[in-house]
């Protein structure tokens, strides 16, 4: 009997596995090949167990890394299976569930891991009824390893802001519940705290409780992209100066890191003399190449900046044999923080 390679991911109710390479003896498990095999394997269960063929598929995802590159194997499944994909993008968990009720979606898959390490991830699926079990987790995996024969149709994809729905959902239940004097703000006058850990949790903070009236000031890691609010707390370590460049270059918007269709390839450091403004441009994976490249390029936009302080961009690029020595120096330098 042939062995399913699938079975193993199997984590209680979920998918999980490794998705991201450079851990010591973790070998990626959700390759490409496996998350569409496994999304497949989703979209023949629909059919074997709740009769559907056709609808509306919500995808959502946590923070990590990992995320856009196996999304792209999720929509290629259900599009060659007959799904529309209603693309929510970052999401929290409970949030996916509800896009069965308010988007009436007849299922839904958030790519998350939930509280492992960062080169895990997982998938874990909905549908009207609630989240998927064990024994359906077991299902899938064997109809996985079924081949695709399915014609190559590229997936209907609709770009959904369910967030912002979500949060209101929320808000409204919050008011109704509490009934409070100051109805629209229930919570005026309560200091909460929330410690998001860079996830997609952050949203409850700024956009439920804030806008309910709660201080919030005291909270941290808010920030779902949690590689740059990283990279800033790095850089604050090196030095006064390389810290406050690092968050002017995040203020000014002049990073261009998220990998899309038709977008120019690979990555580089370039300039905008007139603004006085290095920009730094990539093209994100999902894998430790991403750190590699970002922390490379703002070796060069830090030698740039120092440049246009002496007014001669020159100095920021130099001839052949030193163009790499400030991108290389960042990685030396960086070297400390890569854990």
């Amino acid at each position: 009997m042939t062995s399913n390679p699938y079975r193993s991911l199997k984590s209680g109710s979920d998918i999980r596995g490794t998705a991201v390479e450079g851990v010591k003896d973790e070998p990626v498990e959700l390759t490409d090949k496996a998350v569409f095999d496994l999304m497949a394997g989703f979209c023949r269960w629909l059919e074997k167990a709740k009769n559907i063929t056709s609808g509306k598929i919500a995808v959502g995802h946590d923070s990590r890394i990992s995320a856009e590159r196996i999304k792209a194997q999720v929509v290629s499944a259900l599009g060659k299976y007959g799904f529309v994909v209603y693309d929510c993008g970052y999401a929290s968990t409970p949030a996916m569930f509800m896009t069965t009720v308010d988007l009436e979606c007849i299922a839904s898959v958030q790519i998350t891991a939930s509280h492992h390490p960062y080169h895990k991830n997982g998938l874990k699926f909905f549908t009207r009824e609630g989240g998927l079990n064990a024994s359906d987790i077991e299902e899938i995996t064997e109809l996985a390893v079924i081949p695709c024969d399915k014609a190559d149709i590229q997936a209907e994809v609709v770009a959904v802001d369910f967030m912002s729905i979500y949060a209101k959902r929320l808000r409204n239940m919050i008011c109704e519940g509490v009934n409070a004097e100051d109805y629209e703000k229930p919570l005026k006058g309560y200091k909460i705290v929330v410690d998001a850990g860079n996830g997609v949790g952050g949203f409850y903070a700024t956009d439920v409780l804030e806008p309910l009236g709660a201080d919030i000031s005291g909270s941290q890691f808010l920030d779902k992209d949690g590689m740059f609010s990283e990279a800033q707390k790095m850089y604050d370590a090196m030095s006064d100066e390389i810290g406050a460049f690092m968050k002017q270059m995040q203020d000014a918007e002049a990073f261009d890191v998220e990998s899309r269709d038709g977008k120019w390839g690979g990555g580089y450091c370039t300039v905008f003399e007139d603004y006085k403004q290095p920009f730094i441009l990539a093209n994100f994976n999902g894998t430790t190449g991403d750190v590699d490249v970002l922390t490379h390029e703002f070796g060069h936009a830090f030698a740039m900046k120092k440049a246009l302080d002496k007014e001669d961009c020159e100095l920021g690029v130099g001839g052949s044999e030193t163009a790499e020595c400030h991108s290389m120096s960042m990685e030396f330098l960086s070297w400390p923080s890569m854990n």
